[in-house]
């Protein structure tokens, strides 16, 4: 989550170059992903 959050304010600081917004955006998802995987497991 800290790589998400780093990955995201470097994005505004560097004026959006597009490689760093793909990596932010993938990281979002990867991480989103991570977490409905988790929650279903726990769930049961």
């Amino acid at each position: 989550a800290a790589v998400q959050v780093t990955l995201g304010i470097a994005t505004l600081l560097l004026s959006v170059p597009v490689s760093i917004a793909v990596a932010h955006q993938l990281g979002a998802v990867a991480l989103l992903t991570v977490l409905l995987v988790g929650a279903e497991r726990v769930r049961g």
